[in-house]
């Protein structure tokens, strides 16, 4: 009973929250105002419930988040500064391949808020969409896809080779859905969240620890923002 609940929530969350940015991915003007709406708090919050449900859910965590639980916070800060320069280098290369080499200038300038209300909804919207994408992408979608579909008994050798070939399979699958959640900025986008899909998931199974993320996301959309401000 329990695992048919999980499984539904799971894809209820997937379809409305996981492929509306896909199939509607909206528009993405040359030039707009930092501004981050009601919107994004709600599902900060919608985050926070799947957090917290799954944090409850002690005795059902995967052995490799109880293994990297044991990094110690030292190691957890430089696995932080690790995974930020790593977006940073990947952003500058992506962006340099545009320009030189394809011509193209994907660039949007930002405008900034006109007043001190829209400077704090800002930075709380910044930090809201950061923790949003950190659990569903990197925490929720890829515990919950290797937990539906795997197999739930004792495995034979051959049976670990399928389990390890499904949890690459939901990796894949949930990496291709956050990289395409952006391409309302254009394919440049798109390639520039795969790649950084990769090394923040690669950042969440070294350290176990979401705030390593989430420090990560939020100092890289910090600095990509001061560039474009206008």
């Amino acid at each position: 009973m329990q695992k048919r609940f999980f499984s539904t929530e799971f894809f209820i969350i997937l379809l409305f929250f996981a492929l509306p940015p896909i199939i509607f991915p909206g528009e993405n003007p040359a030039q707009r105002e930092v501004h981050f709406s009601w919107v994004s708090f709600a599902l900060a919050a919608l985050a926070g419930g799947l957090w917290w449900q799954m944090k409850m859910q002690s005795a059902d965590r995967n052995e490799e988040n109880k293994d990297t639980g044991r990094v110690t916070f030292f190691l957890q800060q430089g696995q932080a500064l690790v995974t930020f320069g790593g977006l940073l280098v990947c952003a500058g290369l992506l962006e340099l391949t545009a320009r030189f080499i394809l011509g193209a200038d994907s660039s949007t300038v930002l405008l900034p808020p006109k007043n001190a209300f829209g400077w704090v909804n800002a930075v709380f919207g910044t930090i809201s969409a950061a923790f949003y994408e950190e659990v569903l992408y990197r925490v929720y979608l890829p515990d919950r896809a290797k937990k539906i579909f795997a197999r739930q008994k004792n495995h034979e050798s051959n049976d670990e080779s399928r389990q390890k070939k499904k949890a690459w399979l939901c990796e894949i699958f949930v990496l291709i859905l956050f990289a395409l959640a952006h391409r309302y900025a254009g394919w440049l986008s798109v390639a520039n969240a795969l790649a950084g899909g990769i090394l923040l998931r690669i950042c969440y199974k070294k350290t176990g620890a979401l705030w390593t993320n989430l420090s990560a996301h939020i100092a890289y959309n910090a600095v990509m923002t001061a560039i474009n401000l206008g």
